[in-house]
């Protein structure tokens, strides 16, 4: 991902970095679990997550206090903020701060992000390709987006549905999880931001994921800050040790999930009960 300059505010020292595919973030770890490809970061890391290439792009921005980013390389892009303390994002030249939790959406926008009050985080993630959307910025506040219910927590939806790309925090209560699923087109890539979670996989590549049984998955623990890598036809669930906070990016295929198994017995596909009260 090209996702501009980053100046280093603090001492007036200017540090250009890009963070582009080709120069990933700092890793601490790295493996393969059945096809789940699984990167642990260094919690400091800035940089991007998903390999060259791909059909979108997401980073993770590390702001000290006074340092300042370019986002101009997108035809679209999110910017969600996360603090822990008092740190804010201001968008340089709008007269507009995200606080934590807030997010903004901009349709062939260029922006320059500065963090201010505190250190902050930034996840970004957009394509490059242009889109039909007409030139527009739109800031949503927490609390203000799509909400999604699910058995073991929750979805935002934090772009809506977007015609190119998805970006969602998903919220997992302490013991819940997901269905055992898998996807026909989607492909995503998911930050374990807070929280220690346990990854089951497909441990036996020969069994179709249709008709696995308990004897052909594999489990591992994740600690923060984690990415998982899901390219479709790739079976995998996810289960909060935890309470868990994760971000994920993904292709706009929002209902393409096949649940081989499900604690609720939910079937295929969206469910229209999960989005009620949604506009």
């Amino acid at each position: 991902m090209t996702a501009g300059a980053h100046t280093r505010g603090a001492g007036g020292e200017a540090v250009r970095r890009q963070l582009q595919e080709e120069n990933p973030v700092r890793t601490v770890d790295s493996q393969t679990c059945g096809g789940v490809e699984v990167t642990t970061i260094a919690p400091d890391a800035a940089g991007a997550f998903n390999p060259a290439g791909g059909p979108y792009t997401y980073a993770l921005l590390t702001l000290s206090e006074g340092d300042s980013h370019r986002v101009d390389n997108y035809a679209s892009s999110t910017i969600l903020c996360k603090s822990s303390g008092n740190g804010s994002l201001e968008l340089d030249g709008e007269g507009t701060t995200l606080a934590d939790g807030d997010s903004a959406q901009a349709e062939d926008y260029p922006l320059s992000l500065k963090a201010t009050g505190g250190p902050v985080m930034a996840l970004v993630a957009g394509v490059r390709r242009a889109n039909a959307a007409s030139r527009s910025l739109t800031v949503t506040r927490a609390g203000q987006h799509y909400r999604v219910t699910k058995p073991w927590g929750h979805e935002l939806w934090l772009n809506g549905e977007h015609p190119a790309y998805c970006l969602k925090e998903l919220r997992i209560a302490a013991g819940g999880r997901t269905s055992l699923q898998y996807h026909r087109q989607k492909e995503e890539t998911i930050v374990l931001f807070s929280g220690r979670l346990r990854l089951t996989y497909k441990a036996a590549p020969a069994v179709g994921n249709d008709s696995v049984s308990a004897d052909d998955l594999g489990r591992i623990i994740l600690p923060p800050i984690s990415v998982m890598h899901v390219r479709p036809g790739v079976l995998h669930r996810l289960e909060a040790v935890t309470d868990v906070f994760l971000y994920e990016a993904s292709t706009p295929h929002l209902d393409d999930v096949i649940r081989v198994a499900d604690d609720t017995a939910r079937h295929h596909g969206r469910l229209a009960s999960e989005h009620e009260g949604q506009g």
